[in-house]
């Protein structure tokens, strides 16, 4: 087993994970040139300065640094001379701090990279969508070392995942714990919201509100099977993807604790973990607190104080939502959603033989929804509260009124 873990850049990570099978960690500024994979809101500043200092502290314990590069769309600034001589000069101080690898979205990108900056090992990201052999063939000949393949559509599809994994020379890994749906809806929108919002010098100036994730969290709210039918792997289920020689997985989320971060390395190395699933697949909800407030979703409230851009008052109900879901403090008490991992087992079962690919779930299989009813408990009041909070800002966000349009 090789993990790549995402890093907040607290150097006790380092110092607590460095004798578990971490291969590298992974991580970038909340804003650049390129952009990436998470709004910049969401992540915790850091200077140059200080993530150098965390890129050689990572090197000093054996592990390596994967610099994201992942923004799924750069606005064509990539083919203009002025977008390249951002992008070169990133790429510049990326290589002068030590950084061991880079991860893309964006094939021109990873040519580029590989032209001129030879030393840097190149890694897919799950945003370029590749979830078949055609394409992974086209970015392994253009000269990527690894490749993650599509989560939302291939991780518990083993035929697939065996495939790729017999006809590719380049490495091949897996994001073991994203809490994304299956087949999402979504799955090209996101990334670009996320992308836009993270880059310097965009129009947006990297106001988002982001509507893909409050739609998913709705959809996970109102039916809890979708908890399920995501693309998360269970620690103990990592053997079945050992077993057909996938050795690289990748862990997430870069705004989370210390001590969750070092909790997910540990369920993984271990395979197994006794608790809530959600305590390894979600980015908040967190009994704890790290001490730059990383995985506060609202960062900065002063982030969102934009009344050229948003109505202020309609803020206030996805500010209940979100402490209602512990994206603003840590929680108290109970958790309101409660997976029981241990119920889980046997779960990946009829995974291993097909995939849901060509079913239809609510006619053919009901296999997730038998095991949402025996392993998900939800707080009844929180539930209903969440909806009630998801139905306003809907109101709000779909007729303009967030927007200023209508009063």
């Amino acid at each position: 087993m090789k993990l790549s873990v995402a890093t907040n850049f607290d150097n006790e990570l380092i110092d607590q994970i460095k004798d578990y099978p971490v291969d590298e960690i992974y991580g970038k500024l909340p804003k650049d040139f390129i952009g990436g994979g998470r709004s910049s809101y969401m992540l915790a500043p850091m200077s140059k300065r200080l993530l150098a200092q965390h890129v050689e502290h990572a090197k000093e314990h054996g592990i390596g640094f994967n610099y994201l590069l992942n923004a799924s769309c750069m606005d064509n600034m990539e083919v203009t001379r002025a977008g390249q001589k951002r992008i070169r000069n990133l790429l510049d101080w990326i290589s002068e701090i030590g950084v061991s690898a880079v991860t893309v979205s964006n094939l021109f990108l990873l040519q580029t990279i590989k032209k001129c900056y030879p030393h840097l090992r190149v890694r897919t990201s799950v945003f370029a969508c590749i979830d078949n052999l055609r394409k992974a063939k086209y970015w392994e000949e253009a000269g990527a070392d690894v490749i993650v393949p599509d989560a939302h559509a291939v991780n518990r599809d083993f035929e697939a995942l065996k495939f790729l994994k017999d006809n590719l020379s380049c490495d091949l890994e897996i994001l073991a714990n994203g809490n994304c749906l299956m087949n999402c809806v979504m799955a090209h929108t996101h990334p670009n919201l996320m992308a836009h919002s993270s880059q310097t010098k965009h129009k947006s100036g990297g106001f988002v509100i982001d509507h893909c994730f409050l739609y998913c969290q709705k959809y996970k709210t109102k039916d809890p099977v979708n908890y399920l039918r995501s693309d998360w792997i269970r620690p103990e289920d990592i053997r079945h993807y050992e077993e057909i020689g996938l050795e690289h997985f990748k862990l997430v989320e870069r705004n989370i604790p210390t001590q969750e971060l070092v909790k997910r390395v540990k369920a993984y190395s271990d395979r197994a973990y006794d608790g809530n699933l959600l305590d390894l697949i979600q980015g908040f909800g967190f009994k704890t607190e790290t001490k730059r407030k990383a995985h506060n979703f609202l960062l900065n409230l002063s982030f969102f104080f934009r009344p050229s851009k948003v109505n202020l008052l309609r803020l206030l109900n996805l500010k209940k939502l979100c402490e209602k879901k512990g994206m603003l403090m840590p929680l108290e008490g109970e958790p309101p959603v409660y997976i029981d991992n241990k119920k889980l087992d046997d779960f990946i079962r009829p995974f291993l033989k097909r995939s849901c690919r060509n079913l239809r779930c609510e006619r053919d299989c009901r296999h997730c929804h038998a095991y949402a009813e025996k392993a998900i408990t939800i707080n009844p009041r929180f539930e209903e509260e969440c909806l009630g909070l998801h139905e306003k800002i809907d109101e709000d966000m779909l007729t303009g009124k967030m927007w200023n349009f209508i009063g």
